[in-house]
């Protein structure tokens, strides 16, 4: 009798993990794509591009997201050339937490040549300064309701989080001459991530 139903269970939990593969793998990301880039271009004040998304699913890995080619485009007091991009981002998130405690452990975020482009103007002013002024918390805004905010943050965790071949280009145009410094090929890795709880680098 147990064996039947440790057989049944089983079973029901193969077709739970087909079924949940089924969707992923037919699951269309890149149909969402325009409404997503949109709102992260009104929060930051810039136009957001991002070439294409998707999703995987393994029993060792968990959910992937992979997401391809993610631009923030510069200032246009700064030139042309991007802000921010990004060749790949890879995030898994753990099935099994989701599942059965319904958290959001997020088992890895990779991303993965990343480029930035850091300028300051010959008047002292610098590229990011837009985005800070667009995503500063609002002054109006009360104390209180701004620890609810925090308060309201979910419990996250990342078991690990890694830059690959990371790419700053510094240009200063307040100094006479002008200077630009890059730094190549940077790779960093955080663990046990949280919003609340120290990490090591």
């Amino acid at each position: 009798m147990l064996r039947k139903i440790l057989i049944g269970f089983c079973l029901i939990v193969m077709l739970a993990f087909g079924g949940l593969a089924v969707f992923i793998q037919t699951f269309d990301l890149n149909r969402y794509l325009p409404q997503l880039t949109e709102q992260a271009s009104k929060i930051l004040g810039r136009k957001v591009t991002v070439e294409r998304a998707g999703f995987n699913l393994s029993l060792a890995r968990g959910i992937v997201a992979d997401i391809a080619a993610i631009s923030i485009a510069e200032d246009e007091n700064f030139g042309k050339e991007p802000f921010l991009h990004i060749d790949h981002i890879h995030c898994g998130v753990s099935l099994m937490a989701l599942l059965t405690k319904r958290q959001l452990a997020v088992t890895s975020i990779v991303i993965d040549s990343p480029k930035i482009r850091v300028v300051r103007s010959a008047q002292g002013d610098f590229n990011y300064e837009g985005i800070i002024e667009a995503t500063k918390p609002d002054a109006a805004a009360k104390p209180q309701e701004n620890k609810d905010a925090v308060a309201a943050l979910p419990m996250l965790l990342v078991n690990s989080f890694e830059i690959l071949n990371g790419n700053i280009t510094v240009i200063d145009g307040a100094v006479n001459p002008p200077m630009q410094v890059a730094v190549q090929s940077v790779d960093a890795k955080v663990t046990n991530f949280s919003l609340t709880d120290p990490f090591k680098v």
